[in-house]
């Protein structure tokens, strides 16, 4: 019986593209404990933009404002946080729809790549700026989880303030979180390219 069923095979080698290969990782990551999008990029997209992704994950200050569940604590999730920075700051006016698909590309765009100093010093600047407002971590309301959407705008928004010579205010940056703009722009449903680019300038033009 086995002998007359045709078998689908697919070949991947080195020379295969890493988008191919996340596609087809994805879809065979259907069995068992099942691989986070950043589980299968840490596996696809390998190289030195991949280890500076996990030693920014590390730093004490990005452990203070990002608060992770306990689940999510070696699935990958801080280095997407760092990785969803990154993607956003330096290429957000490129965002379309698809966060995952976003996030893929630029991976896969620099995974060769080196974090240049200058960039990974504005990050520190950043998380150093983050810690001194909420010592506690990142949150909103009675949750002490740290929400993507949350992080993504305060971060790089204030990465852009930074940027343009702004001396951050600290509790400017606390009441952010109580803004009731950012609320609605940082909440479920909000991640089309209108919105991405509405918080983040939101919170850049108000720490100015």
């Amino acid at each position: 019986m086995f002998m007359t069923r045709p078998i689908r095979v697919t070949v991947l080698n080195d020379k295969s593209d890493l988008s191919v290969r996340f596609d087809l990782f994805e879809r065979l990551n259907t069995g068992g404990i099942l691989l986070t999008n950043q589980e299968i990029r840490n596996c696809i997209f390998r190289g030195k933009f991949n280890d500076s992704l996990k030693k920014m994950s590390k730093l004490d200050e990005f452990k203070v404002v990002v608060r992770l569940k306990e689940s999510d604590s070696k699935n990958g999730t801080a280095e997407e946080y760092v990785l969803r920075y990154l993607a956003y700051l330096y290429n957000y006016e490129n965002f379309e729809k698809s966060v995952k698909g976003f996030l893929n590309d630029y991976m896969k765009s620099n995974s060769e790549k080196a974090l240049a100093a200058k960039k990974l010093t504005l990050f520190k600047n950043v998380l150093s700026k983050l810690a001194a407002a909420f010592p506690g971590g990142l949150s909103r309301g009675q949750s002490s989880i740290t929400p993507a959407n949350l992080f993504e705008a305060i971060s790089v928004g204030t990465a852009l303030a930074i940027e343009e010579g702004v001396v951050i205010d600290i509790a400017k940056l606390q009441s952010l979180v109580s803004d009731s703009e950012l609320k609605k722009i940082t909440t479920a449903g909000t991640n089309n390219k209108k919105m991405v680019t509405g918080r983040i300038h939101y919170v850049r033009d108000f720490l100015k």
